[in-house]
């Protein structure tokens, strides 16, 4: 039929056909992309008595972009700069390329576009045709080419193009083999390990490089019922995604599963059998499917799903391919599901032995982890056992207490504790409980509960004790504010039936303090004492009622204030303490203080509270207080400063909370500075403390200006 053909063509045409014959010969002896590229340039080059060209490959470049790059293939005799792929006129062999491809034809010197830069030394473009795209374009460079030059190189483009799609091929087969083979050795060892998780993800990432598919998914079918499926998917940051859906219904996985058989579709819009929920994934608009079932002996696992094959559609070859790998698949599956039941059988027959040493381990877990201090004796008082929270007090490991006497190693003494109940859980084998108190270096103590429990043997005897020492420290001092707190509540409800009582008389005090005011000449020496006496009857009625609002929510009436002129008033009522004890006293005030929007009343509680407690921290002679106000920046600082005892680090952090007090018994409740420190968060300030035990303490208090 050949022979037949080439008889009835001309002779021009008789020679292209036969030239590209003999190159069609030529490049079946060779089997790489670059060695077909080489000899199939050469043997064009010659047939137009050229020595310079090249030929341009054409490679995905990223997705995202939806441009081919450009791969110089092959390349021979003189390389003007524009033919570089990598140069900077990259720009210009790429418009030529594109022109070409867009073209579909030869494109010679003269028929080249005026938008098209200037090509020196180009003859003539031909596109390299292929089965759906073209592969890409041979440059012939030199003198312009003749129509009868143009049409044999025209025709010598379809076996460099079969060539080269060839040579593609039995590359992509071989990558394929090799990644077929990666794979099947990584699910082999994956499967030995029962990693199941991991499998499943090699798996899916396999076939999905393997078959140059946009996406693929694992669906496995439930174990505990019939009706669903569950495919999994990888997300980009590598964490599953799972859709469930019933097994039953339309759809081509849902045929797979069914079917036990491959089902593939190159255009899932135009096909009846496509069901975008149980066939399709999330953000993914789908093109093509191919679906494999994992079959083991019969049973039906579940299925391999791929997605939009990149680059054409979904042959045969992509079918058997999958098909091979849902057998690796299925068998490394299987694989693991029974390693899996060898191991339970094999936990099943060490049953005994693993509870055992589980519930050793537990108990060894338990008896560490306890915040409770434990230990065993036995009736030796030697040490059996102990917890880590008991050997940390004693600063030594449990391995080296272990074996020594307890009152020795946990208590430095050479004979038992005078008040251990050891010995009557051993006689009697009851529990005993008692109560500690334990002083630390300095005058702070903890109060520890210390039990004893037996353990006894099979015959009844108390082979062994446990001792548990809680510190209940915390919860006694909780203990002994709920009390205060009862206490308060009693001394609120006795203040609001008595309020009215006192009140009476100090009504009565102001108002003869008032007449007293108008009747005494300005002039008099005793306006000054009539003055303190009603302002001292209205700072008693306000301490009633600041008593009574300390058991609800307290109304402040803000009004612009002078802090100067509150901290003189909390003055005057200290004034005779202060001189009774002798104590030197500097009011630092600054002048010019702006007037802040506060409340009057209790602003003066808070310098009275502070001036009190630096009057009850002088412990030397002679005593100094030092007050002091300014301004700095939006803020006003208040400060009281003593030359006391201070207070010690440890305590700075508790000084307010509510009841707690370093006082001696009847000398306050602890909840002086508690209360300062919430009247000045009401006005959005803030209380900072310095102290040095020996040297003194300074309160001072920030106060914002708006």
């Amino acid at each position: 039929m050949e022979a037949n053909l080439s008889d009835e063509l001309t002779d021009e045409a008789q020679d292209a056909w036969q030239a590209s014959q003999a190159l069609s010969e030529m490049l079946v002896q060779s089997s790489d992309l670059a060695s077909i590229s080489r000899a199939a340039l050469q043997f064009v080059l010659e047939k137009v008595n050229r020595s310079d060209g090249a030929l341009i490959g054409l490679s995905p470049q990223a997705e995202a972009s939806g441009e081919a790059g450009l791969d110089l293939l092959a390349h021979q005799g003189s390389s003007p700069p524009w033919l570089a792929p990598d140069s900077s006129t990259e720009g210009a062999l790429q418009a030529l390329v594109g022109y070409t491809l867009e073209l579909g034809e030869a494109v010679g010197a003269d028929k080249l576009p005026k938008d098209l830069p200037a090509f020196e030394g180009f003859a003539a473009a031909l596109p390299i045709p292929g089965a759906a795209s073209p592969l890409g374009v041979v440059l012939v460079l030199g003198a312009p080419c003749s129509s009868h030059e143009t049409a044999l190189l025209a025709q010598l483009m379809h076996p460099i193009g079969r060539a080269i799609h060839a040579a593609h091929r039995l590359s992509s087969v071989q990558n394929r083999a090799r990644e077929l083979a990666a794979l099947q050795m990584e699910l082999t060892r994956m499967g030995f390990n029962t990693d199941f998780e991991g499998m499943q993800a090699q798996m899916i990432q396999g076939v999905r490089r393997i078959l140059e598919a946009e996406a693929s998914a694992l669906v496995l079918l439930d174990d505990t019922q019939d009706e669903w499926m569950i495919r999994k998917s990888l997300e980009d940051d590598a964490e599953w995604f799972y859709q469930v859906n019933p097994k039953s219904g339309q759809g081509l996985v849902k045929e797979c599963l069914s079917s036990g058989k491959i089902t593939c579709s190159n255009d899932v819009a135009n096909d009846p059998r496509f069901d975008p929920d149980s066939d399709g994934l999330s953000g993914l608009k789908v093109r093509s499917l191919l679906c494999a079932p994992l079959v083991v002996d019969g049973e039906t696992l579940g299925a391999i799903q791929v997605l939009n094959k990149r680059h054409g559609d979904f042959d045969a070859y992509d079918q058997d391919l999958l098909s091979m790998i849902a057998v690796l698949a299925a068998n490394a599956m299987h694989g693991t599901r029974v390693i899996q039941e060898l191991k339970v059988a094999n936990a099943d027959l060490e049953a005994n032995r693993w509870e055992l040493m589980g519930s050793r381990n537990a108990l060894r877990a338990l008896f560490d982890n306890l915040p409770n201090s434990l230990y065993i004796i036995d009736q030796e008082y030697k040490l059996i056992a102990i917890n880590k929270s008991r050997s940390q007090r004693s600063g030594r490991s449990p391995k080296e207490l272990v074996g020594d006497l307890c009152y020795r190693a946990l208590f430095g003494r050479t004979t038992p504790c005078p008040e251990c109940r050891v010995q009557e859980t051993f006689q009697d084998a009851i529990t005993t409980q008692r109560n500690e108190r334990r002083w630390a270096s300095t005058d702070e103590s903890t109060e520890w509960d210390i039990s004893t429990y037996p353990i006894l043997s099979d015959d009844g005897g108390v082979t062994q004790v446990i001792l548990s020492e809680q510190d209940v420290s915390e919860r006694r001092r909780l203990e002994a504010i709920l009390t205060q707190s009862e206490k308060l509540a009693a001394v609120g409800q006795l203040a609001a039936g008595v309020a009215h009582e006192i009140n009476n008389p100090l009504t009565a005090i102001i108002a003869n303090a008032q007449i007293l005011h108008r009747e005494l000449p300005p002039d008099h020496d005793l306006q000054e004492s009539v003055d303190l006496i009603a302002r001292a009857g209205a700072r008693a009625t306000q301490v009633v009622r600041n008593l009574l609002d300390f058991a609800r929510k307290e109304e402040y009436h803000l009004g612009l204030t002078d802090l100067n002129d509150t901290v003189d008033r909390a003055l005057e009522l200290v004034q005779h303490e202060i001189l009774a004890r002798g104590i030197k006293l500097d009011f630092n005030a600054d002048p010019k203080l702006p007037p802040i929007l506060a409340s009057q009343d209790h602003l003066q509680s808070v310098w009275l509270n502070l001036l009190l407690n630096a009057i009850d921290a002088l412990d030397k002679t002679p005593g100094e207080i030092v007050v002091a106000t300014r301004r700095a920046s939006d803020e006003i600082h208040v400060s009281v400063t003593d030359n006391g005892k201070g207070i010690p680090p440890e305590r700075l952090t508790r000084i307010f909370e509510p009841f707690y007090t370093t006082k001696k018994a009847g000398r306050g409740t602890g909840l002086g500075l508690s209360v300062t420190h919430r009247i000045v968060k009401q006005h959005g300030g803030s209380i900072r403390v310095e102290s040095q035990v020996g040297v003194g303490s300074t309160f001072t208090v920030v106060l914002p200006l708006s």
